[in-house]
């Protein structure tokens, strides 16, 4: 009994610290942590009593990890392939003992993933109130041809522990609105509602410093969805409105004034807009030309740069988890995938008829903010924002 709750905190521990672990930066911490993670996670498993997931959930994504692990046989660089499968395969056990958790440790389990993201915060307004300064003159010394990290410091966009602001703010839209749902669910409660209220201001003027276009227009979409769900409920209350449509107009003028630009100034090369057109557009012709097998896993940014038009700058992923993952793991990744979400959302429908509870409705939101905010980025790749997205679709299920 000792050692099972040894491996609980463990457990705990290891989600607390994932967010500030950037893959990319510490691939060797990276994979240290998800090995330890793998072996927490499988020896909770073990202990739990009948941890078991539906087969209408375990035959897709046991499909999904094969055509994972195939299109990685045709991979350019195998051990990026091989670690891609194997962080899938990870989040697969997260997703897997979340599901079979009981409710306290439900409980604590949210209560964990909120900690970082405080720190996180606290982190994002130092670097650019402060940080930015140092890090430019720093940046200079160490790699004054970087031009994608001097352009983020110049235009002071916060980016925290992530690799991008685009991913810190695809991290923190999973967070907003649950902790908007805490707040709905305690606002009657005045040091709760007082602590909830500073923390879901932190998270959105960090979002704001990311000034991430997608990770606002998610939110807008998630916010506007949240309040109509909301409103089916028999817990809706004039406050509710109130709280949600601060939220709303204030996130919608944000959107309006400080990136309008970008709708218009269409002949910067530099302008995401172009860029993600360029993504996309290149992405569609990989698919066209690779539709069933795929170019494989994590060959991505080598075929970008064979197809990838005039003007199109480098590009790692292709702003669109989707389209990636049908160009590298073909008709059949991306079809298992679909699969997988698409009963994942109808389970949690059917339960959300049933469950008034504006948590679970949080929670619900949470989740489709991801797949959203994935038709613009590709956090679905980044193990430090997507492993927080299978936590939130255990809760659901």
């Amino acid at each position: 009994m000792l050692i099972k709750h040894l491996i609980w905190y463990s457990f705990l521990c290891l989600i607390t610290v994932r967010p500030f672990i950037n893959s990319w930066a510490y691939p060797d911490i990276d994979l240290i942590w998800n090995l330890l993670c793998s072996l927490n996670t499988l020896v909770l498993l073990f202990t739990e009593k009948n941890a078991k997931l539906k087969p209408s959930i375990m035959i897709p994504l046991v499909l999904f990890l094969l055509a994972m692990t195939v299109s990685g046989y045709r991979s350019l660089d195998p051990s990026s392939a091989l670690k891609q499968i194997y962080e899938f395969f990870n989040a697969i056990l997260i997703f897997w003992l979340t599901v079979n958790l009981d409710d306290k440790k439900k409980k604590v389990l949210i209560f964990t993933i909120f900690i970082p993201s405080i720190l996180i915060a606290i982190y994002a307004l130092d670097q650019y109130f402060i940080g930015f300064k140092y890090a430019l003159n720093r940046l200079k010394l160490v790699s004054p041809d970087y031009q994608f990290a001097q352009r983020t410091i110049l235009s002071k966009r916060v980016f925290a522990t992530f690799l991008s602001p685009d991913m810190l703010a695809g991290y923190l839209i999973l967070l907003i609105p649950i902790n908007i749902a805490l707040l709905i669910q305690n606002f009657k409660n005045k040091k709760r509602a007082i602590l909830l209220s500073i923390y879901l201001f932190m998270l959105c003027i960090t979002l704001i410093l990311t000034k991430s276009l997608g990770g606002w227009i998610s939110l807008l979409i998630c916010l506007a969805l949240f309040t109509y769900l909301l409103s089916k409920t028999k817990r809706f209350y004039s406050y509710d409105y109130l709280i949600l449509s601060i939220i709303l107009a204030a996130v919608s003028i944000i959107i309006l004034t400080s990136r309008w630009q970008f709708f218009f100034d269409l002949k910067n090369p530099h302008n995401s807009i172009v860029q993600r057109y360029y993504c996309y557009k290149t992405s569609l012709e990989i698919i066209s030309n690779h539709p069933l097998g795929g170019i494989g896993l994590g060959n991505f940014r080598h075929y970008y740069q064979r197809y990838k038009p005039d003007g199109a700058l480098f590009a790692g992923f292709s702003h669109n988890s989707y389209l990636q993952l049908w160009a590298e793991a073909g008709f059949f990744g991306i079809a298992f995938f679909f699969w997988f979400v698409i009963v994942v959302i109808y389970d949690s429908s059917k339960r959300l008829k049933k469950n008034k509870n504006v948590i679970y409705l949080g929670l619900c939101i949470a989740s489709i903010s991801f797949l959203i905010h994935n038709t613009l980025d590709s956090t679905f790749f980044l193990a430090e924002v997507s492993y927080l997205w299978w936590i939130i679709l255990g809760f659901t299920n």
